[in-house]
């Protein structure tokens, strides 16, 4: 990702001297990659705590979860739509839509139970999954540097309020959930090129620390790469 904004900052110096932006309102959408930024093994070590916890209280027996396998998809399709205002060449703000997608987590095991009789018995085997999902409305700030007539480079700064979920399932059942509204601080880079006059192509980086909360749903790192289209009136 470094290495494409800095070919593209390359391209737009070399394509002339800026001038002057128009300024107005402009409408936009873009599409693209989203990961979560998520420990795995930690993730094991709580499905085992929920799992003996949830066989303990529910029927008496200390209970021993063997997790067998798992498995982490941290990343997920992204998209975002979005309104701003330019003010001047330099400045504008947006408000926009973000659906941040999902990270699953799935695993298979076996459940053991210490009965009366002293002895550990097999209850069964299990799938229990796991899935964090994010989206909010965001409200930002964009520096913008119109290197030329084609290229802009801009730096994003804002807040997203954001409404994060998690939910648990195990064999296709689902167990429990949680879900949190929070205010995130949200942080981006990227260049715009003009084209038709109204139109502009977006390539961008995106980065919301600590989504989510730590007591209820647990919290991650998102980092966001899209491409947007764009129309300016």
């Amino acid at each position: 990702m470094r290495f494409a904004l800095s070919l593209l900052a390359a391209l737009a110096m070399a394509t002339g001297s800026a001038v002057a932006a128009d300024t107005g309102f402009y409408v936009g959408a873009s599409v693209g990659q989203g990961s979560y930024d998520i420990s795995k093994g930690e993730i094991d070590e709580f499905t085992e705590e929920v799992i003996e916890l949830a066989v303990e209280e529910e029927i008496g027996y200390i209970a021993d979860w063997h997790n067998a396998s798992s498995k982490l998809d941290d990343s997920d399709t992204v998209y975002s739509f979005f309104v701003g205002y330019r003010f001047i060449p330099y400045l504008a703000a947006e408000v926009a839509w973000l659906e941040l997608g999902e990270a699953a987590y799935k695993s298979s095991g076996e459940l053991y139970i210490f009965d009366p009789m002293d002895k550990w018995l097999l209850l069964g085997e299990a799938e229990p999954k796991l899935t964090w999902s994010g989206s909010g409305a965001a409200l930002s700030a964009l520096g913008i540097w119109p290197v030329s007539e084609q290229w802009e480079l801009f730096g994003r700064v804002g807040v997203l309020f954001a409404d994060t979920e998690l939910k648990f399932a195990i064999d296709g059942e689902k167990i429990g959930s949680e879900s949190e509204s929070s205010t995130e601080f949200v942080w981006g880079l990227g260049v715009d090129f003009i084209f038709l006059d109204n139109f502009a192509a977006r390539l961008e980086y995106q980065m919301i620390p600590d989504l989510g909360d730590k007591n209820t749903t647990g919290e991650a790192d998102v980092d966001l790469i899209t491409l947007g289209l764009i129309y300016r009136f």
